[in-house]
């Protein structure tokens, strides 16, 4: 039989006394937590000092992550701060919270209808108003940040001049007075510098006032702006959207307006002025209630420069008489994938008109869009001797349909235009013609040979 090895001995005083030294070690800093008495459904939380721990609710630690004190963390409740959204005017409790915001920024949420007569941001940065309402824009909307005032003789209701990154979220901004308002709704414009990197997301916007000078963004002199999803209503005499007065000078800098819908009235262009760095991306215009076609009109007296318009949706025009796109000066100008829709029994007129002031209009491409009922699909206007005609121009596969579906209006008023095939519904193998009008186009026949392009009493006609 085999024997079992030999255990080897173990010292049992050393485990056990050290055991003992830890336990009293525990012991000792478990009693120095100084922890308050259990609580259901609470939590612990140090106090102001750090000396000891406290009990709170959860109501209680809502309030300390989002609301009060302002040094602690930059995310205020409007509500829990004298702000509750009745419909009263809150200008001066609003206020309050933006100048106590620590460094100067943080997240302000809104809920309910809160009324501001004239709200200072001015060389803001880091700021975010934001709304409790839903995605989207329209009724879906229940925050409100809106005005009463009237007249105010071209002031501004918000005022974010020289700002940088104040930007508004779920927001509906409003100018209720729809007669007398004639001021600036939201103003990102120019002091000094000028504002940048602002942003608009799921809102609405409406400055509904005819008053000469109502206005609903102003971006003069703005930079990097961006705006999603959002929905600028109502006439505003100066511009949903202004870029400068039409007959001033200068402009706005880079800014993206993506899947935001545009409704002016009254004769009036949502978008007024020039900018350079422009997008318009899978936005959807909508003509106004007077039935008028308008959208983007380009300032008489500065060059706009890089104005991309993609993939739009422009329709419902119920009158004669309209020109969505009035391009008068500048440069870099692109129409690709848009529709632009009329009805054929009222004649509706030029979708998109180029050049007829100082300096003209250079460098435009005019690609695969969708024309109907435009008669004609492209104007051009200017005079070729003052210089204040279109020039380097691309027209290429685009769809026309109507009863009389013109491509160009006063062609002969272009200069090194390039035209590519494009398809004209009605006329038997009319896919447009492929050729380039390299300079002014002769008014006659006098003098050109065979394959040369002259304008016969406004009808282009080759020599054969």
């Amino acid at each position: 039989m085999r024997s079992l090895p030999s255990t080897p001995d173990v010292n049992l005083d050393g485990i056990v006394a050290a055991e003992e030294t830890a336990a009293a070690v525990a012991a000792a800093w478990a009693a120095g937590l100084n922890l308050p008495p259990i609580v259901p459904n609470a939590f612990i939380q140090a106090n102001a000092d750090g000396s000891a721990y406290q009990t709170r609710t959860p109501a209680q630690v809502r309030t300390s992550l989002h609301s009060i004190p302002f040094t602690e963390v930059p995310f205020v409740e409007a509500w829990n701060n004298n702000v509750p959204g009745d419909g009263t005017d809150q200008t001066a409790r609003l206020q309050a919270i933006i100048d106590k915001l620590p460094n100067g920024h943080g997240n302000i949420l809104l809920k309910g209808d809160v009324r501001v007569t004239a709200l200072n941001l001015q060389s803001k940065h880091n700021i975010r108003i934001m709304g409790l309402g839903g995605l989207g824009t329209g009724m879906t909307q229940n925050t409100m940040l809106r005005t009463n005032v009237g007249a105010i003789g071209g002031g501004r209701v918000i005022d974010a001049r020289d700002s940088f990154n104040v930007s508004f979220e779920r927001i509906w901004l409003e100018a209720i007075d729809k007669t007398t308002f004639d001021g600036t709704l939201l103003d990102y414009g120019m002091i000094t510098t000028g504002a940048s990197y602002m942003h608009l997301t799921d809102c609405l916007l409406i400055c509904d006032s005819s008053a000469a000078g109502a206005r609903g963004m102003n971006i003069y002199g703005a930079t990097q702006g961006s705006y999603k999803d959002v929905a600028f209503l109502g006439k505003a005499a100066s511009g949903l959207v202004s870029m400068q007065q039409v007959s001033g000078v200068g402009f706005c800098n880079v800014h993206n307006f993506q899947s935001c819908h545009f409704k002016g009235t009254n004769g009036n262009y949502p978008v007024q002025g020039s900018g350079e760095g422009l997008t318009f991306q899978s936005c959807n215009i909508q003509a106004g209630a007077d039935g008028l076609g308008r959208f983007w009109q380009a300032s008489l007296s500065q060059d706009f420069r890089g104005v991309n318009i993609l993939g739009c949706t422009f329709y419902d025009p119920l009158a004669a008489g309209n020109e969505w796109i009035a391009a008068y000066r500048g440069n870099g100008l692109n129409v690709i994938g848009c529709r632009f829709g009329g009805r054929g029994d009222l004649g509706y007129a030029a979708a998109i008109r180029l050049a007829g002031t100082t300096g003209g209009v250079h460098g435009v491409t005019i690609l695969g869009n969708n024309f109907e009922y435009c008669n004609p699909a492209i104007s051009f206007a200017g005079n070729i001797a003052a210089g204040t005609h279109a020039r380097e121009i691309l027209v290429a596969s685009n769809y026309l349909y109507g009863t009389t579906p013109n491509l160009f209006g006063s062609a002969i008023l272009s200069e090194r235009l390039t035209i590519f095939p494009n398809h004209i519904q009605g006329f038997p193998n009319a896919f447009g013609a492929h050729f380039n009008l390299l300079y002014a186009i002769p008014t006659a026949s006098t003098g050109l040979g065979h394959g040369d392009i002259y304008s016969n009493a406004g009808v282009l006609t080759m020599v054969t």
